[in-house]
């Protein structure tokens, strides 16, 4: 990427029309189970929005985003803002909305991001803020005495993950008649890359504006498709610049 300190992370937009899709398709019976139909459809739209991705910016063609006025810019990087404080505070309150301790310990460390955000503009800010707030949390635990289930029945880590784990190739195992159920939602699925490439292009003029510089949008174009093609081999999300 030519910004430094750029930070890719797995997409909610994607992943919604992912959700609906599969949702849509889902019959165990027909398909050959829930895990491989959804593994291929992660895979597969991983890998659709990575080729359409690099083709675009190969073919230069992100320099459209230029003509968006800035207050649609604005609206969209404000209300995925307010998206994003939503399912946070959801996600730390619980589906009780308990204001616990790790709640507010959450809340604390938002409101600290966002005014050291504001008097030092540095690209090491987010990476040191993780990394101080992760090592202050396993201080206190240890001094405490307090053992990691502990934490994560209180909501201070992730829960352990039940069952077994998916394998990275499991979509290859896919029947012939969940690629068949998969290619009946092909409208819903081409949704997905032109979902992904208009929230990319304007996360990235976002970022020229906070950055104050400009921004090669056909190289990240090139760069978020190459890596999108190398992860959806691997199953991975839809992931890009945030």
């Amino acid at each position: 990427s030519g910004l430094s300190g750029a930070i890719a992370q797995p997409q909610d937009g994607p992943a919604v029309i992912l959700a609906t899709l599969v949702s849509a398709i889902l019959i165990p019976d027909a398909v050959g189970g829930r895990t491989e139909l959804l593994a291929a459809a992660i895979a597969f739209g991983t890998l659709l929005t990575g080729a359409m991705m690099y083709a675009i910016g190969r073919w230069r063609l992100g320099q459209v985003v230029r003509v968006l006025p800035y207050p649609v810019i604005g609206g969209f990087l404000g209300g995925s803002g307010i998206l994003i404080v939503a399912s946070a505070t959801r996600f730390k309150a619980g589906e009780a909305w308990e204001v616990s301790g790790a709640w507010i310990a959450g809340m604390l460390v938002g409101c600290a991001l966002f005014v050291l955000g504001r008097r030092w503009r540095s690209v090491w800010l987010v990476p040191l803020a993780v990394l101080v707030a992760t090592a202050a949390t396993m201080l206190v635990a240890h001094v405490a005495g307090t053992p990691l289930e502990a934490l994560q029945s209180a909501g201070w880590l992730p829960p352990k993950l039940q069952g077994e784990p998916i394998s990275p190739l499991t979509w290859v195992t896919l029947p012939s008649e969940g690629w068949l159920a998969l290619s009946h939602q092909s409208m819903l699925m081409l949704s997905v890359p032109l979902v992904s490439i208009v929230s990319l292009l304007l996360n990235l003029s976002g970022v020229e504006l906070a950055a104050g510089q400009d921004v090669d949008f056909d190289r990240e174009l090139r760069v978020a498709g190459g890596a999108n093609l190398l992860g959806g081999l691997a199953g991975g999300v839809i992931s890009f610049h945030s």
